[in-house]
C-alpha cells in the first residue's frame, strides 16, 4: 500500500520548503497545468479501476486476528492520519514523480523511466518483499498519469484519495470486525478484480501506444 505511518515526512517537508531553491521547485511542481477534461477523465477512470482492484482483492483476502484490532485503531491517531493522507502523498509525488521520474524521462525512454520509478516506489514502501508489488503497481499507475498529464497535482490527488480510502477500510475493519464472506462472494470479488485489472491494462496500453518519445524540460 501507499500508506505511511510516521510523522517524520511532515518534518522533512517543512524543512525542504524552508529552503528557497527547493521551495521554488515545489511550487513549480504543484500547479494547475495539465488539468483539462481529457486528463481528468483518464485520471478519474484509471483511478476508479485501480481502487476497484485493490478493494475487491482486500475484501476477498482479508484475514485479521481480533487481537490485532487495538493496534489497528491506535495507528489511526491524528498525527499519523495527517501524515498518511496529506503529507506523505505530497512529499512522495514531489520526489518520485516530479524529481525522479521527471529526470529519468530526460535521459531514458518512457518505459524504462516508468518502470524504474515504479520499482523504486515499491521498494521504498515495503523493501525487497512480495508486498512491494502492490506499491509498485500503484507507482506504475501514478507514473503513467504523470507522463500523460505532466501534473504532479493530479498524481498527488490520486495518491491522497488512495491512502484515505485504504485508511477508511482499516478503520471500518477495526470498528465492525472482519466481514464473513461466502466462498461464492469471494470468487466474485476476485473476478471483479480480474475484470478491472484487464480493463485498466487495456486502457493504459492504448494510451501508451499513442505516446511518442516526449520531451521533458
Amino acid at each position: 500500500m501507499m500508506v505511511a505511518a510516521s510523522i517524520y515526512p511532515a518534518l522533512i517537508l517543512v524543512v525542504l520548503i524552508a529552503i528557497p531553491k527547493i521551495r521554488k521547485l515545489f511550487l513549480s511542481a504543484y500547479n494547475f497545468n495539465g488539468i483539462n477534461k481529457e486528463n481528468l477523465s483518464f485520471t478519474l477512470l484509471s483511478s476508479i479501476l485501480f481502487l476497484a482492484i485493490v478493494f475487491s482483492f482486500l475484501l476477498s483476502q482479508v484475514e485479521v486476528n481480533q487481537n490485532d484490532m487495538p493496534s489497528l485503531t491506535s495507528s489511526l491517531s491524528p498525527d499519523r492520519l495527517l501524515t498518511a493522507i496529506i503529507v506523505a502523498p505530497i512529499l512522495e509525488e514531489f520526489v518520485f514523480r516530479y524529481l525522479l521520474l521527471g529526470n529519468l524521462l530526460r535521459r531514458y525512454s518512457i518505459s524504462t523511466s516508468i518502470i524504474t520509478c515504479s520499482i523504486a516506489f515499491g521498494i521504498l514502501h515495503h523493501g525487497l518483499s512480495f508486498k512491494s508489488l502492490s506499491a509498485t503497481a500503484a507507482g506504475l499507475l501514478l507514473s503513467v498519469i504523470f507522463v500523460k498529464t505532466r501534473s504532479t497535482t493530479l498524481t498527488a490527488a490520486v495518491h491522497i484519495a488512495h491512502n484515505a480510502l485504504v485508511i477508511l477500510f482499516v478503520y471500518l475493519l477495526a470498528k465492525n470486525g472482519q466481514p464473513i464472506l461466502s466462498s461464492n462472494l469471494k470468487y466474485s470479488l476476485i473476478a471483479i478484480a480480474a475484470i478491472c485489472a484487464t480493463s485498466l491494462s487495456i486502457m493504459i496500453y492504448k494510451e501508451i501506444k499513442q505516446w511518442k518519445e516526449l520531451e521533458f524540460k
